[in-house]
């Protein structure tokens, strides 16, 4: 979801298996990438609201919230993601502040569940999913 000069926008997509099969190994079904893409898609889908503006991303993993606010990540998937989006942001001149949201609260989360209402509710318009060109191989940078 996205609120912007007084109007609400929103997108959804499934994560392929391309993507999927380029994160390393781990036991906990890749959620923290998982969370993690979604202020990438928001970033690839409205770039047009990048340049120059202050943007906040609502995070309901604390790992996920960690790696964005030091800019870096152990992991070197989580990392390299990482690392790109904050680089990519630089070049609109946007600062990127993340606060934590509980899991519950967090509305981002219903359109992934296939849950429109609070959408419907907002009148969000739907933006087409778009995902920044680097994110489209992880190990090419």
């Amino acid at each position: 979801l996205l609120y912007a000069e007084n109007r609400w926008y929103y997108t959804v997509t499934e994560v392929q298996q391309h993507t999927l099969d380029q994160f390393l190994p781990r036991k906990d079904a890749h959620i923290g990438l998982l969370e993690l893409l979604g202020p990438i898609l928001a970033a690839g889908a409205w770039p047009g609201f990048l340049p120059n503006r202050n943007w906040t991303a609502y995070i309901d993993n604390q790992g996920t919230l960690g790696s964005l606010m030091k800019g870096s990540s152990l992991p070197d998937d989580l990392d390299r993601l990482v690392g790109a989006l904050w680089m990519y942001l630089a070049g609109f001149s946007c600062d990127l502040f993340v606060e934590r949201v509980e899991s519950k609260s967090n509305v981002a989360d219903a359109p992934t569940r296939l849950e429109y209402s609070f959408v419907s509710m907002l009148g969000a318009t739907f933006t087409a999913p778009a995902w920044p060109v680097w994110s489209g191989d992880l190990w090419l940078s």
